[in-house]
């Protein structure tokens, strides 16, 4: 019987793997591996003879079974090779990089600019504004708009320690305001992991800087009374009321700058000064008595500026302004933090010898007032601190 010309010829092998193919080829024997064999791409190769061939087709076999038994694409397999070969040098595990990424992974739904951040922080505490002092949450506002000047459009998931700690540096911040800014960013960045736009706060990775106890710094009684002068003898007398209240009751500036002659109750017989507890830095309401000095100082002062008591304006640069040029008029050369209050807390130390009553005017803890103020000045400098009277003239 004659064969159909449409009988199909026998393959050179037999039994080939299904999606296997072998031919005669000019170049010898070629073999085809179809997308039914290897799973993704074809591959064809060539071969002198049809042993080599054979050969070929039996080592490829178990290897391509071995492939497919993965469940990987080509694609997907050439991409493992390729990040093997990448982590190989480093000594580290396929495992180990992806189990890292996944942690530190941020989805693109919860990706945040510290910019975005910083304000949605500040809109959650301005929620809770019955907890929080409007001059926190200022406070808060100035360190975060200073951060944005360098991180605005930075995600804050790719935000470093070391990127920080680099910022940090960069602005010479020392001792006490490093702190301030590690404590502040801390916040915010604790913020961001619970709202899932970090997965770790990094800002705790940096070592706060070491502060040395130092001691406070005072103004003499006669610094103090070329102040007194100087803040009496200036047009308006804008500034006399600060400048008296804080060296001789001792309040801090922030409650300064709040304060309204309400708070203050000077026609009666004990005169004393009322800090409200929204007012007070400790949440504490407070009440400080007028000391016999300090009476003169505020009867002259109120009825030279009836209110407010501070010229204060938070979106303003007045106050301190007018408060360089008092400096400059008294003949002081710096302005140390806090001079005015440590004084008042040194001299009524000294004078009382009472840590408990300094503490409680001061709205500190004795702990505080004997580990600053004890032991500074002689009982005479004391005295003659106390005695700085206003002329009424």
């Amino acid at each position: 019987m004659g064969t159909s010309k449409h009988t199909r010829k026998k393959q050179p092998i037999a039994d080939l793997p299904y999606g296997v193919a072998v031919g005669k080829h000019s170049k010898g024997w070629r073999v085809r591996l179809g997308r039914k064999f290897t799973g993704g791409n074809v591959i064809e190769r060539y071969f002198p003879s049809l042993a080599d061939a054979k050969g070929w087709i039996e080592t490829e076999t178990p290897r391509q079974k071995q492939i497919q038994a993965t469940g990987l694409s080509p694609a997907e397999l050439s991409e493992a090779v390729a990040a093997f070969g990448q982590l190989r040098p480093l000594g580290v595990g396929l495992s180990t990089a992806v189990s890292s990424f996944i942690k530190s992974y941020i989805p693109p739904n919860r990706r945040k600019t510290f910019s975005q951040l910083a304000a949605e922080f500040m809109r959650d505490k301005r929620k809770k504004k019955k907890r929080l002092k409007g001059s926190t949450l200022k406070s808060y506002l100035g360190f975060y708009r200073r951060f944005s000047e360098t991180f605005n459009k930075t995600p804050v998931s790719q935000i470093r320690a070391k990127d920080i700690d680099t910022w940090l540096d960069d602005h010479d911040f020392e001792g006490i305001n490093y702190n301030n800014y590690l404590k502040h960013l801390r916040m915010v960045w604790d913020f961001a992991v619970d709202r899932k736009y970090a997965t770790e706060n990094v800002v705790s990775e940096i070592e706060p800087a070491t502060v040395l106890s130092k001691p406070v710094t005072i103004l003499t009684p006669n610094q103090a009374e070329s102040l007194l002068k100087a803040a009496k003898e200036d047009e308006g007398h804008p500034l006399l009321a600060y400048v008296a209240l804080a060296l001789f009751a001792g309040l801090r500036t922030r409650e300064l700058q709040q304060l309204t002659w309400t708070n203050i109750h000077l026609d009666t017989a004990r005169p004393v000064i009322e800090i409200t507890a929204e007012q007070a830095k400790t949440r504490r309401r407070r009440i400080v008595p007028v000391q016999q000095n300090l009476l003169g100082w505020l009867v002259f002062a109120r009825e030279a500026a009836p209110e407010p008591v501070i010229p204060y304006d938070p979106a303003s640069n007045t106050f301190w302004d007018k408060r360089d040029a008092l400096r400059k008029a008294a003949g002081l050369n710096e302005w140390p933090r806090n001079v005015l209050r440590h004084s008042f807390g040194t001299y009524l130390l000294a004078s009382s010898h009472d840590e408990n009553l300094t503490a409680a005017q001061m709205g500190n803890s004795p702990d505080i007032v004997i580990k600053h103020y004890r032991e500074m000045v002689r009982p005479e400098a004391a005295e003659r601190y106390w005695s700085l009277l206003c002329d009424m003239t």
